[in-house]
């Protein structure tokens, strides 16, 4: 069992030509969800962001599984783009994973009327660990 009361995800906006997040260990682009950490239906959360590279950082607490989807996307210009699921197991892990049409119908109550849901384009660059950003 997950010993804290919240699960916190966190997605940063990633430079390809730095390898590495933007910004420093203080101040970068980043999509922050914070969710009660008992088990739940899966919440779809949307967030604006810049168009640009988006990556998973890896929590101590909840090191993310390894995955043969990727766990880095790219946020196209002027889409509304789908990075997947992030599921906390009961192992203290996260997995990720994707089903476009259950977040399709999922998130029709967070985007606006009318609003095509594409998935991301994915990614695999070397996603930096929590707390070690700069």
């Amino acid at each position: 069992m997950f010993p804290y009361t919240e699960f916190q995800l966190t997605l940063a906006e990633y430079s390809v030509e730095k390898e590495s997040i933007t910004g420093n260990c203080v101040h970068y682009n980043r999509i922050d969800a914070t969710r009660p950490s008992i088990p739940a239906k899966v919440a779809y959360l949307a967030f604006e962001v810049p168009a640009n590279a988006y990556v998973y950082l890896d929590n101590p607490n909840a090191p993310l599984a390894p995955s043969p989807i990727g766990h880095a996307f790219v946020a196209p210009p002027g889409a509304t783009g789908y990075f997947g699921d992030y599921v906390l197991v009961g192992n203290k892990t996260v997995e990720f994973r994707q089903d476009i049409a259950a977040a399709r119908a999922g998130a029709r109550a967070v985007l606006p009327r009318d609003t095509v849901l594409e998935p991301a384009e994915q990614s695999s660059w070397d996603r930096p660990q929590e707390g070690n950003q700069s």
